[in-house]
């Protein structure tokens, strides 16, 4: 009885997902063992500020130069706001390993992880899910970051775009995030 064009046929269709978590997103607190540097927090700042004002950002840097931590503060300021947080990784086993993380951080909110096998449990605080479980969210995140977007089966997929653009409440300047994996892309066959 539901209608799917022949790209989308795979995905089960949009779930109403209603939020049932209601942490004391007041008293959140990040809970890190070590302080950002003074050059994460002006970045972190400077994100935050942006988002605020209805820009969306993008972060590309080295592997291990600290961009999880960046947004992991700007995660702890949505938080405060009571905003629904979506973090959308390509690979399974970085989801797993990002929510222990998360979960580390942010000891009294709820994480939850949502991949292929793994999806009793669809809302939380913090949603870390593969870009394939996006589909499960229509206009659903205040926040959502998506890391590794150069990455397979995420880049050049339309589809995995499209439902990714589908997931955040409000609007998302699609120009942007294109423009952004194709100069990835070009970087990557440099």
């Amino acid at each position: 009885g539901k209608h799917y064009c022949r790209l989308c046929v795979q995905y089960e269709g949009f779930e109403e997902i209603r939020p049932i978590f209601k942490t004391d997103y007041e008293n959140t607190r990040l809970d890190l063992p070590y302080s950002l540097t003074e050059g994460q927090k002006r970045i972190s700042n400077k994100i935050f500020q942006s988002l605020l004002e209805g820009r969306n950002c993008f972060i590309s840097a080295v592997c291990g130069s600290g961009k999880t931590e960046i947004t992991v503060d700007i995660i702890s300021k949505y938080l405060k706001m009571g905003k629904k947080i979506g973090f959308a990784i390509p690979r399974r086993d970085v989801v797993i390993e990002l929510a222990e993380r998360m979960k580390n951080a942010f000891k009294n909110a709820t994480v939850v992880t949502v991949y292929g096998g793994h999806k009793n449990v669809l809302d939380g605080d913090i949603i870390v899910l593969t870009t394939h479980q996006l589909y499960r969210y229509n206009c659903f995140f205040d926040l959502l970051i998506l890391d590794e977007a150069d990455a397979f089966p995420f880049k050049d997929n339309e589809v995995l775009r499209n439902i990714f653009k589908n997931s955040i409440k409000g609007q998302f300047p699609g120009a942007e995030i294109e423009d952004y994996i194709h100069r990835l892309g070009a970087k990557a066959r440099a």
